[in-house]
């Protein structure tokens, strides 16, 4: 099973039965031919206890396309202040840097 590192558990999202979380899109993150498959997810901070979740879909969109509709249940910022922060963490990355919101559900 692969494991899958987040900074933190954002938003406090990690127990609920089914989550989002805002990524890299592939090749950075998970390809699509992952989907349906299971992961453990483990927390950098341990926020939260690891969880087994299996990758439901994922959409993708660049940083500029960026909605609340994905920022507030993955991070439980609105949009704006979602690109301001990933700008900060990943100051290598640009405005057109694609994304993609993993959609998740435990095991």
């Amino acid at each position: 099973m692969r494991k899958l590192m987040l900074q933190t558990n954002y938003n406090h999202k990690l127990p609920c039965n089914g989550f989002v979380h805002i990524d890299h899109a592939p090749a950075y993150g998970i390809p699509e031919s992952d989907l349906g498959k299971s992961y453990l997810i483990e927390t950098r901070d341990e926020s939260s206890p690891a969880v087994t979740v299996v990758l439901d879909s994922l959409i993708r969109f660049t940083l500029k396309e960026t909605y609340d509709i994905y920022t507030i249940p993955s991070h439980g910022l609105l949009a704006k202040a979602f690109i301001e922060a990933w700008l900060k963490m990943h100051p290598e990355d640009t405005l057109e840097t694609w994304l993609a919101a993993y959609f998740y559900f435990r095991v």
